[in-house]
């Protein structure tokens, strides 16, 4: 079989957008010509897509119809037989396209390269995963989306945009996932390897992007910050909270709620002093944030450093970042 008959064939097996177009033309035409030849004038006027449209898609008003007995027959055999099976056809595939969409994101293999001030989570920890996005999402604007980048099968909660990759350095999934665009990116990977290798793909596609990464080795966690130069890594702590829960009683409540979002009674947030009218004093710090029923609890310079225990005359410059406890993260 010659070559271009093969293709063709496959054209019209596979029902594509231009064997359709051209199929509905040809049998427009048709209806046309053979209406017009057998003296319907009522329906080859500008009435006669209208017409058409209304007889092919069975809505069928009854205002416009043939008059003579071979428009009946024709409009029987050609134009309702044919247009509902053309009509069909191209309604099935439009449906067949959109349900194909929503499957491959649901799947994972969606795009979301334009999504902005997104959340990229890369990795899936069950539970801990779902824990996280739960804080995410008590903290700040609900409407923010939240991707998660996974080699694994992953049900996530409502809403929540999964991309699906062969590993978490998978740059193409990560592009895929906005990463480009993403407001913040956390890691959040079965181990400590491949969570420095998640946070150095990500880096070199936005290296200025505030990116999070937790570890549980303190020299691999130096080691990410040492080549992403907007990384905060977070390890494990558990012997700290041991012994502070032990020496004052109650503290591992306390702490926990420091850091819960999801917790009603308050939370730790933070803010750019910028926002607060910097440069100020911490007691003028203190009193602005009163007024928001707001705790001032730290400060932090630019080398990182907080600072816990201040004076009221110490001054809180430009560029600084102000910690406080509230029920609910205060505007700027």
């Amino acid at each position: 079989m010659p070559i271009i008959l093969k293709r063709l064939l496959t054209a019209v097996v596979e029902t594509r957008w231009w064997v359709l177009a051209f199929f509905t033309g040809l049998h427009l035409f048709i209806a046309w010509a053979v209406l017009a030849a057998l003296g319907e004038a009522a329906l080859t006027n500008s009435d006669f897509f209208y017409y058409y449209l209304t007889t092919v898609t069975t809505v069928g008003y009854g205002d416009l119809s043939p008059q003579t007995l071979g428009g009946k027959w024709f409009a029987g055999l050609w134009l309702m037989a044919g247009g509902i099976a053309l009509f069909t056809t191209v309604l099935a595939k439009i449906i067949g396209m959109v349900s194909g969409f929503w499957r491959l994101r649901l799947e994972g293999y969606g795009n979301y390269e334009k999504v902005t001030d997104a959340t990229v989570i890369i990795g899936h920890e069950p539970g801990r995963t779902e824990k996280l996005i739960a804080e995410l999402q008590a903290d700040g604007n609900d409407d923010a989306p939240v991707i998660v980048v996974t080699v694994k099968e992953a049900k996530l909660p409502e809403g929540v945009r999964l991309v699906r990759a062969a590993r978490l350095t998978d740059t193409n999934a990560l592009v895929r996932a906005g990463i480009k665009n993403a407001a913040r990116v956390v890691v959040f990977a079965d181990n400590d390897d491949l969570s420095l290798s998640a946070c150095l793909a990500a880096s070199s596609l936005n290296p200025d992007t505030h990116m999070v990464a937790y570890f549980n080795d303190g020299d691999t966690a130096a080691l990410a910050r040492a080549h992403c130069k907007a990384l905060e890594t977070v390890s494990a702590n558990a012997e700290e909270l041991v012994m502070r829960a032990t020496r004052d009683p109650g503290a591992s409540a306390v702490l926990s709620a420091l850091v819960s979002a999801a917790d009603e009674d308050g939370a730790m947030f933070s803010v750019q002093a910028e926002a607060l009218g910097a440069p100020l004093s911490v007691t003028e710090a203190q009193n602005k944030l009163r007024a928001d029923r707001a705790t001032l609890m730290a400060i932090q310079g630019a080398d990182g450093t907080p600072r816990l225990c201040m004076a009221g005359d110490d001054v809180i410059d430009v560029g600084m970042r102000v910690f406080y406890v509230a029920r609910r993260r205060l505007a700027g």
